[in-house]
């Protein structure tokens, strides 16, 4: 399927990324802090990238490694809706990255960090590698852990514009991005009328009345809730 129009999933990030280039961003939540590095190093056989951090801010100038096991790699060109989940072998030294993680957890003496996700910034993938899309829409209600998602994805193949359809959340990973913040939380916090990316795989046959997505993205900020 060919959409020009959808966003997929960190198209939403990139746009934080422009906002948070040369800053960190840290949640009341979870402490979970975005900031940029460039590769210096990749350790396949140990899931490792030593990184260089760039943003001085966060107290990380001495070069790092990021324990990348249970880690989502992925990448989003700027000008495309085009998404890619990666694995270490698509990184390269002198690549530059945003990462996502909970400095709190940083080990100051073997100076490694767990990261939940590392977005590739460096752009250089053709978008015929897209696997994933976004749906846009505004909740419609929300009971228990489905919620009704009016669509307002819209490109002349769409099948989701105008379309009302149910999300089952259950197993999705729940993320509000909102200007500078950025923090995971939980479907107790959507309220309706609240504007969300819905993010699904293509490659799996997609019925918009009732969706099993992989995350979710809510762009109203939904901390004071």
């Amino acid at each position: 399927m060919n959409f020009k129009k959808i966003l997929i999933l960190f198209i939403i990030i990139i746009s934080t990324s422009l906002l948070v280039l040369g800053c960190s961003n840290k949640s009341n939540n979870n402490s979970i802090s975005t900031f940029n590095s460039v590769v210096n190093k990749v350790d396949i056989k140990n899931n490792r990238l030593y990184v260089s951090p760039l943003d001085k801010e966060i107290n990380l100038n001495d070069s790092i490694y990021i324990d990348c096991s249970d880690t989502d790699l992925i990448y989003a060109e700027f000008a495309t809706d085009n998404f890619k989940i990666l694995t270490l072998k698509d990184f390269s030294i002198g690549d530059e990255i945003l990462v996502y993680a909970n400095l709190n957890d940083i080990n100051k003496n073997t100076k490694s960090l767990k990261a939940t996700e590392i977005q590739l910034m460096t752009q250089k993938f053709n978008s015929s590698n897209k696997k994933n899309m976004i749906v846009k829409g505004n909740i419609e209600s929300v009971n228990e852990n489905k919620i009704s998602i009016k669509y307002t994805t819209e490109d002349e193949t769409s099948i989701f514009f105008d379309v009302l359809g149910n999300v089952d959340c259950s197993d999705a990973y729940i993320v509000c991005i909102n200007g500078e913040k950025s923090f995971d939380t939980d479907i107790s916090k959507l309220k309706i009328g609240d504007s969300v990316g819905i993010d699904v795989d293509i490659d799996k046959n997609i019925n918009p009345k009732d969706l099993v997505p992989n995350r979710i993205i809510v762009y109203n900020d939904v901390s004071d809730r």
